[in-house]
Parts: structure tokens; sequence; C-alpha cells
């Protein structure tokens, strides 16, 4: 199990099966105030940002590293395991972090995780005091539930695209911070907008690269041998 960090929410455990934006940018919200985020990837591509680009982070040769900024700005402060979720022993492995969860985020379209076994029916059975957070663009009831929504959509069906950001002639904007990069150094990062005195937010690790903490999370937080680590490893389960 991880070190607890301190922070408001210290004492929180997240596990993050979203990707792409909303997601991802709330369980980091919620790892900036100190609550220890595991984030389910898929394995082979991960989160699907990963690949967005360009602009794609550069080592200090000035190469392109393969990590986009997007998946950079969005992930940090969380421990990247690699599940594939489409084998029951995969799902298995979901449920049991989800039990020892104290909240769940994902942003699946509308009964996409059903077929899993992986919804918010199954998992509050087995864990009744899972706060499980769904997010979706349009709801779970009425006509467009079952369609996939992304930042751009909504901002351009709800009008809010011309009037969020700088000016057209300002660069940049928002609070700005860096945090240190495996293969590329320093990388500038959105900071969180959030203010506390008491219990501040805290940058404590850079967004992982995938799978970075499959064995340590299952060996730490599930306490899985060596060898069922391995084997699930073998069988494809993990990457």
């Amino acid at each position: 199990m991880a070190a607890t960090p301190a922070g408001a929410l210290g004492h929180i455990r997240v596990l993050d099966l979203s990707r792409v934006l909303a997601g991802p940018w709330a369980s980091q919200t919620l790892g900036d105030l100190g609550a220890d985020v595991v984030k389910v990837e898929r394995p082979g591509t991960g989160d699907d940002t990963r690949a967005w680009g360009p602009p794609f982070v550069t080592n200090a040769a000035g190469q392109p590293t393969g990590e986009s900024a997007y998946y950079q700005c969005a992930n940090r402060n969380k421990r990247s395991v690699a599940i594939d979720i489409t084998q029951p022993a995969g799902q298995a492995l979901v449920r049991e972090l989800a039990q020892r969860s104290d909240v769940l985020i994902e942003n699946f379209k509308t009964g996409g995780l059903a077929a899993y076994g992986l919804d918010a029916d199954s998992l509050l059975a087995i864990n009744p005091r899972l706060v499980y957070c769904s997010i979706t663009g349009f709801g779970h009831t009425g006509p467009y539930a079952h369609r996939a929504g992304y930042d751009f959509l909504i901002q351009g069906m709800g009008g809010l695209m011309s009037v969020t950001g700088q000016p057209d002639d300002a660069p940049g904007g928002g609070p700005a911070m860096t945090m240190p990069h495996p293969q590329a150094g320093p990388v500038p990062m959105v900071a969180s907008p959030i203010r506390l005195s008491d219990t501040p937010v805290s940058y404590r690790a850079a967004p992982p690269q995938l799978g970075q903490h499959t064995r340590e999370v299952l060996t730490d937080d599930l306490g899985l041998p060596a060898e069922a680590i391995q084997q699930l490893f073998d069988q494809g389960v993990l990457a």
C-alpha cells in the first residue's frame, strides 16, 4: 500500500477507470488534494490520450517521447496499473481493488461497464460504502444517453467555447507549474486552481508511464504473491 500522503484527502483511495479528460481531470484533482489514486489502463495502449498528439513531450535531444502533452495535463499524482478488463481475471482484479476503495470514477458510455460486471449495481453490492461516480455526456436516461460526450462537443453544443479561456491575442492562461518527466526532464503543466490554507494541494508524482505500478499495486494493495502476478502477465491479463 502506498504511504498515506498529507492533504485534505490523504485518507481517501480512488479507483480511476476513466480516460481522456473529464474523469482523469476529476481524479487528478482528488490526487492533488492527497488522495491515493490508482488508474486502471488498457494493456498496450493505455489511456486514449497517451497517443493524442502532437504535441508530444520531447526528450533532452528534442525528440518526441511518445507521451502526449494532453495525457500529461490530467494524470499526475496517480499510480498506473495495466489490466485487461475484457478478461474475467482482469474483472476480478478490478473488483478486488473496488472493495478496497472509497471512490470510483468512470466515464464509459452508458451501460459500457455492465458487460464486465463493473457497473454501479455490481460494485456497490460488494462495497456498499463506495462512492461510484459515473461521468457521461448526456446522463444515463433520455434520447442522447448512449452518445459519447467530449469536451469540444459539449462546449460547442452549449455555446461555452466562445467565452472560455484567454482573449485571442493573449498567450496561454491559467495557473502553471512544472514536474519532472523520466525522459524529458521538467515538463510544464496546468497547476491546480484550488487553494486551501491548512491543507494545500501537493504535486507528488508526475503522470505515470503505462503500467508503471502494476506489480506494486497488486503486491502491496491486494497482497498477491509474485508467482500469481507473473501468471497473470503470462496470460495477458496484465501488461
